[in-house]
């Protein structure tokens, strides 16, 4: 039997003799010159890893994706060793440095700019504890810090479990969605993790995964994004819950759903829809009558003509998951857009971002507020004014704010129009 291998991850300068010395930037001494979050493994073949000052070159999303891939590449009952910076005692250390040693006790904990040198992310004992205990690596524990003494830090030790079970899974899931959706914006990453978790427990022990339970979760996930959908499948096949033929169906109407963009045409969708205005319930409503139609598809993929017959009429508006947090992020760019376009006078154009802005958002206070006033600089009626007065009144919650838009709104009511009120506003304004 071919011995299982030990990775020194991240090795920079520091060759180490008994294992595959891996960097991605330095090459005068690696072994392999790779990505250590995307490791030319195969699963459950490495004996050991080792990863000196490495994981703080990632912030507090991607490293999961870092320990995932290297959660999945380890054996059962194999060992992971991490040296980081120890965030807790080194602001206490930078807090009484004397002047002359406070440049090194930040650069010990952010780096510098230099390839390969730059820190994203900083951990304590108990941060470290529980992100690799959300992985599955059991029995963490500390021991003295075997390098770079000279500074504070820690080295954090644990294990694959002996049956990894779920932990396996989502490792290999996490990986796999990753590359399918093609982006590691981390905006678009912590919307995935947040539903991941749930996934996870829907999931189970996937040893049992039942077919009914995989039409479940692929359906919930082809809202968030297709590609989500087939990596799920994919991983269903490579880790042998089921085989390719049986999965053939899903297969295709995964693909179909990705070829239309399904995502972006429910975005799309989603804005074209009469809304109140507390948008998570309304959008946890939408998103729910979304996954049952698209598990009726699923149920019924002869039906597709019928039961997409509206939705792949409507051009696709994008976005990489269909996510409420997502959302309200366009919904803010396409605010600012608004305003700078409404400063540098054009109008027409700023109104079409504000209207977008708040069919994304409908809780998008500023996007009323710059349409009400758009709505003056325009010449619009009175009443269409108003109205957009009364939308932004009524999501106000600081009583300052809402003070300022009555006064406004009175104003115009009675007919006195102000020069103000024909200016764009923007949450700078909001602040006396």
């Amino acid at each position: 039997m071919e011995e299982l291998q030990k990775l020194n991850l991240g090795c920079g300068l520091a060759y180490r003799p008994g294992y595959i010395n891996i960097d991605m930037h330095e090459r005068s001494v690696a072994d392999m010159h790779a990505d250590v979050s995307d490791l030319p493994f195969e699963p459950n073949s490495v004996k050991a890893i080792e990863a000196v000052q490495l994981l703080e070159h990632f912030d507090l999303v991607h490293c999961k994706y870092v320990l995932s891939e290297w959660f999945r590449v380890l054996a059962p009952r194999g060992a992971l060793s991490i040296e980081t910076p120890d965030l807790k005692a080194s602001l206490k250390k930078l807090s009484s440095s004397k002047k002359g040693e406070r440049a090194s006790a930040v650069q010990w904990l952010y780096g510098i700019d230099s390839p390969g040198l730059q820190h994203k992310g900083g951990f304590t004992y108990e941060t470290l504890v529980e992100i690799l205990s959300s992985i599955g690596f059991e029995d963490v524990r500390r021991s003295p810090a075997r390098t770079h003494t000279y500074a504070p830090g820690m080295r954090v030790e644990c294990t694959k479990p002996a049956d990894p079970g779920a932990s396996q899974f989502i490792a290999s899931l996490r990986k796999r969605v990753k590359k399918n959706l093609g982006c590691d914006d981390s905006f678009v990453l912590i919307p995935f993790e947040e539903e991941l978790a749930a996934l996870k427990i829907k999931i189970g022990d996937p040893a049992r995964l039942e077919r009914i339970k995989v039409r479940e979760v692929v359906s919930l996930a082809a809202v968030w994004n297709p590609a989500v959908s087939i990596a799920f499948l994919n991983e269903c096949v490579s880790s042998g819950v089921l085989r390719e033929a049986e999965l053939a169906n899903d297969f295709e109407v995964a693909r179909y759903l990705s070829e239309i963009r399904f995502h972006e045409r429910a975005l799309t969708l989603w804005m074209k829809s009469r809304k109140q205005t507390d948008s998570e319930k309304e959008f946890s409503r939408f998103a729910e009558r979304l996954r049952l139609t698209v598990n009726e598809l699923f149920e019924h993929p002869e039906l597709r003509e019928r039961i997409l017959e509206y939705v792949v009429t409507l051009d696709p508006t994008p976005i990489e998951i269909f996510d409420l947090c997502l959302m309200k992020q366009k919904a803010g760019a396409l605010l600012s857009s608004g305003i700078l376009r409404f400063h540098k006078g054009d109008l027409h154009g700023a109104e079409t971002c504000f209207i977008e802005s708040s069919k994304m958002d409908p809780q998008n206070l500023l996007a009323h507020w710059n349409l009400a006033r758009l709505g003056v600089a325009l010449g619009r009626p009175d009443e269409s004014i108003l109205s957009h007065y009364a939308d932004a009144v009524s999501l106000a919650k600081d009583r300052h704010v809402k003070d300022k838009l009555d006064r406004e709104k009175r104003l115009i009511g009675s007919g006195a129009k102000t020069q103000d009120s024909a200016k764009p506003i923007s949450e700078y304004d909001l602040i006396d």
